[in-house]
């Protein structure tokens, strides 16, 4: 039997003055405090079960109790079936109430989550994962084209998956991911929730050096039209980054990195041009 135990304390604050007039719109502060605790009990080599139970209590919200439970199952030597409940309590934050499109009106989020999937390491080169999640939301905090606002109930659905491999020097990475993310009294699509997710990246690396090339792509998301509210179609894009570092000597390390390689034009949000491409470098020193 393995046992956490811990506690933590927030306190934020948030203040917006008009320059001109000097006059305080905002001045909010608001705090937190919470305990939590984990346990997981192995009654065999092959399976194992974690607990977790956490209390809080928000000076806005009152006091909410969240849990979860994780069940790890050995099917074959090298299989892992993984199934997880869980239950969540997100209070709005200071932007959603109280920024220039901000409702002070707002509900916290409450969700319940399930999840079952599988990891598999068949050799010491492949080690991979696949699951299937559900989540239900109540009072999910969305834009709604004026404001923030709780749009009722909704619920996300979908498979992610990654695969990573290692070859000598080399390693690589893919992540694929769909989502199918649903307001449950409107069944309209949530917004900015691509449906079709995915990542690679592949380096090579050694003591002195390391190089590596990533994608990044997303297909098929709802957005908001900047100009007047309406939901459309969101970019498609698909964008490249460079990375690398090198060491010089045994303290200086040189590194940098180049993003957007292809000075891909997209928006991840409507009215809000991403950058183009992008040069960064650096050094690293350590003793």
């Amino acid at each position: 039997v393995e046992l956490t135990i811990g506690g933590l304390f927030e306190k934020d604050s948030f203040y917006k003055k008009e320059n001109s007039s000097n006059l305080v719109d905002i001045d909010k502060k608001t705090d937190s405090e919470g305990a939590f605790a984990l346990s997981t009990f192995s009654p065999s080599e092959d399976f194992s079960v974690t607990l977790g139970i956490r209390q809080d209590n928000f000076s806005d919200y009152g006091t909410a109790s969240t849990w979860s439970a994780l069940m790890e199952k050995n099917l074959l030597e090298d299989f892992i079936l993984v199934s997880r409940y869980s239950t969540s309590f997100s209070p709005p934050q200071a932007n959603d109430l109280y920024g220039m499109w901000g409702n002070s009106n707002l509900k916290p989020e409450e969700a319940e989550t399930w999840e079952v999937g599988v990891t598999a390491s068949p050799n010491k080169f492949i080690n991979l994962r696949v699951s299937y999640f559900d989540t239900k939301y109540t009072n999910l905090i969305e834009w709604s084209g004026l404001s923030t606002a709780n749009v009722g109930t909704a619920r996300t659905k979908g498979v992610e998956s990654f695969i990573e491999a290692f070859q000598g020097n080399y390693s690589s990475r893919f992540s694929f991911s769909y989502l199918d993310a649903v307001n449950s009294n409107t069944h309209q699509r949530l917004l900015r929730r691509p449906r079709i997710l995915g990542n690679f990246v592949v380096q090579h690396a050694n003591d002195m050096s390391t190089l590596g090339l990533g994608l990044k792509f997303i297909h098929d998301v709802m957005d908001i039209d900047g100009g007047n509210f309406s939901t459309i179609e969101g970019d498609d894009y698909a964008i490249v980054r460079l990375f690398g570092d090198y060491q010089i000597s045994e303290g200086i390390k040189l590194f940098g990195r180049i993003e957007n390689l292809m000075d891909e034009d997209y928006e991840e949000v409507d009215g809000y041009p991403a950058l183009g491409r992008a040069v960064y470098a650096g050094l690293g020193f350590s003793f």
